[in-house]
C-alpha cells in the first residue's frame, strides 16, 4: 500500500504541478488553483 501511495503522489504532482494542460491555456492546475480562506469544519453540525 505504501508503494502505491508513493506512485500516486508522484502522479498527482506531475499532473497538477508539472504538466501543462491545453484546456488551461498551457498552464498547470497548480498555477490556477486558489485555496479558500474559509475555515474547514471538521464535523458538520446536526440539523
Amino acid at each position: 500500500m505504501e508503494t502505491q501511495q508513493i506512485r500516486f503522489n508522484h502522479l498527482e504532482n506531475l499532473y497538477n504541478k508539472t504538466r501543462p494542460h491545453e484546456v488551461l491555456d498551457m498552464q498547470t492546475a497548480a498555477d490556477l488553483h486558489d485555496f479558500t480562506t474559509r475555515p474547514f469544519v471538521e464535523r458538520i453540525p446536526n440539523f
